[in-house]
């Protein structure tokens, strides 16, 4: 026991060498205006978009007000929360509503329980429909607050605590992805994604090995691909052995031990059958070794690039003779962050300057306004910073920022972990500024000035507020308005369909059903087109043709473009479908 006590003291000595745990000394000052930052992205998040996700004159056919969520997939997970719901801790595997011969639902599980946990056990297994609805629409938000919250504590940790203020204020007001997928109503992975992912690299930070790995390993849980970030960390770790030697052991035995928590909590919870469940055992497996060369090597750092490459080129070729399916797995994840044209059909999946069809170049200013181009500055000066200071944890947030950058022109989709990631490196560019200006501050109060430029104090402040801060203040006000959720046309429809006709199951209460592996088919469905699918599924619990993972879609795109009236009817048929839902 005393030996793995001091095992797992020397693995938490990581960042500066001088703390081993999380300690923040925070202020009573520093407790007020964090509380005033969280309260702003709490505001813009939920205030702004309230009307739009709880109207007050759209009711549903019981009398109850309806949940308006915002974006498609909102719909599915709050579908997948209902059934826990009533069936917890048991979630759906393989949906029958999904499609006409069901389908097995590649969704990763975190986001759907946490829901369906919060609705047991303040109500129970007999929750209300709305209310299960109510807790999914504030989800999102809630947690986008807390990653904000973990922002400004990564910032704070790895620069000071001005850095902090400013990285939190940033993320909470930023326009862009994180903005839009953090509101309340959207109803996706994606914030739960952002906040477990900074909360990782905050313990890392700190040093906190227990916090990282679970915050990582709930990380998988939350995101079928999350493979992506652990690569992240392996380039992490091989960058880290090459700019600070003399913490090659302690980080290598750090990010060991964290990748192994995160792998039992995958083998435990995560589904074994889940798309990409395979690709994450193998992403931390490839972790921990990459993290115990760098840990038994120390010494040589030649030896463990060779050991690395080697290792490397050797696991490749195994793993395409003899797991050929991982090996295309793993490729077709590579190939989604180069531009394809095959993407342009999903406009969160085109690249970030083909995002209108055409190249753009003001794209990222239009997402992002100035935080895109800010962060693109600070990125190279805080590479050449940390070169000098050779702090690991500035190595991370190098790492996982410039990823970021890449992800985003290949998928736009991936703003949503660049915002926050701009965040943090714009507010160490931010107090470098205001230190060249001489701004005092609580543990510089009197600065003495290293250049004599004319108003200088005056231009760093104005250069911070100005350029940093105030671009990005009206467009973010503007995000927050936008509605994309289900129109009432739509909406009434779907209220139609699950009133005046028949159930495609044997009743109503099939919906909540606990199913099996294989289920009996619809005994109908209705013929759509795929953006739409989840609507049907959940508010009108109906079984669509297709649904927005594109199945069935090349079967409603043969329909809609039948040429005959008997071929489309045969198409019909052959999906037995009973019903055709289209608008304009």
């Amino acid at each position: 026991m005393h030996r793995t006590n001091r095992y797992l003291r020397r693995s938490c000595k990581l960042v500066a060498g001088t703390a081993t745990i999380i300690s923040l000394n925070v202020r009573k000052f520093d407790v007020f205006m964090l509380a005033v930052i969280l309260l702003v992205a709490a505001g813009l998040r939920v205030w702004a978009p309230w009307d739009d996700v709880f109207p007050t004159t759209s009711l549903t056919a019981g009398g109850q007000p309806r949940v308006n969520f915002l974006e498609t997939d909102a719909w599915y997970h709050v579908r997948l929360a209902e059934s826990q719901v009533r069936n917890f801790p048991h979630r759906v595997t393989v949906d029958p509503y999904a499609a006409p011969d069901g389908q097995y639902v590649a969704v990763a599980p975190l986001l759907d329980a946490l829901i369906a946990a919060i609705a047991v056990v303040t109500q129970g297994r007999d929750a209300p429909t709305p209310y299960i609805e109510k807790i999914a629409a504030l989800v999102p938000a809630i947690a986008g607050v807390l990653a904000v919250f973990a922002v400004w504590a990564l910032a704070t940790i790895a620069f000071d605590r001005r850095a902090g203020f400013i990285a939190g204020l940033l993320a909470a007001i930023l326009p862009g992805h994180f903005l839009d997928r953090t509101l309340v109503g959207f109803v996706d992975h994606h914030a739960l994604e952002v906040l477990l992912a900074f909360a990782t690299m905050g313990c890392i930070a700190g040093g906190a090995v227990a916090g990282a790995g679970l915050c990582l390993g709930l990380y998988l849980l939350a995101w079928a691909s999350g493979s992506y970030f652990v690569f992240i960390l392996a380039v992490w770790i091989v960058l880290a052995a090459i700019v600070a030697p003399e913490r090659r052991a302690s980080a290598g035995r750090f990010t060991a031990i964290t990748a192994a928590i995160a792998l039992a909590i995958v083998v435990i919870f995560q589904d074994p059958a889940l798309f990409r469940y395979n690709t994450q055992i193998a992403a931390l497996a490839g972790l921990i070794l990459v993290s115990l060369a760098v840990m038994y090597f120390a010494d040589h750092l030649i030896k463990i690039l060779a050991i690395l490459a080697a290792g490397t080129a050797g696991l490749v070729l195994l793993v395409w003779l003899a797991l050929p399916d991982l090996f295309n797995q793993v490729m077709s994840d590579l190939y989604r962050f180069r531009p394809d044209a095959t993407r342009m059909a999903v406009l969160e999946a085109r690249p970030l300057f083909l995002y209108t069809g055409n190249w753009t170049w003001s794209q990222p200013w239009v997402f992002f306004r100035s935080g895109f181009y800010a962060g693109l500055v600070a990125l190279p000066l805080l590479a050449i910073a940390t070169s000098r200071t050779r702090r690991v944890d500035h190595a991370l947030i190098l790492c996982f920022t410039a990823a970021n950058y890449l992800a985003t022109l290949g998928q736009n989709r991936f703003g949503y972990y660049l915002v926050p990631a701009t965040a943090v490196v714009i507010s160490w560019l931010a107090v470098r500024m205001l230190d060249w200006g001489g701004v005092p501050h609580a543990s510089n109060p009197t600065p003495r000035l290293k250049s004599a430029v004319p108003f200088q104090r005056e231009l760093a402040v104005v250069a911070v507020a100005g350029v940093l801060v105030a671009p990005n203040i009206v467009p973010a006000a503007i995000t927050t308005t936008r509605s994309g959720g289900m129109p009432d046309y739509w909406f009434n429809a779907m209220e139609w369909l699950r009133t005046n006709t028949p159930e495609p199951f044997a009743s109503a209460d099939y919906y909540y059903a606990r199913y099996d592996e294989t289920n009996r088919p619809a005994d109908f469905s209705v013929m759509n087109w795929w953006d739409q699918g989840y609507w049907i599924m959940q508010t009108a619990r109906r079984v669509p043709v297709s649904n927005p993972t594109q199945n069935g879609a090349e079967k409603a795109a043969r329909f809609l473009t039948a040429t005959s009236e008997a071929d489309a009817m045969k198409m019909l048929a052959a999906n037995r479908a009973r019903y055709v839902v289209v608008d304009w």
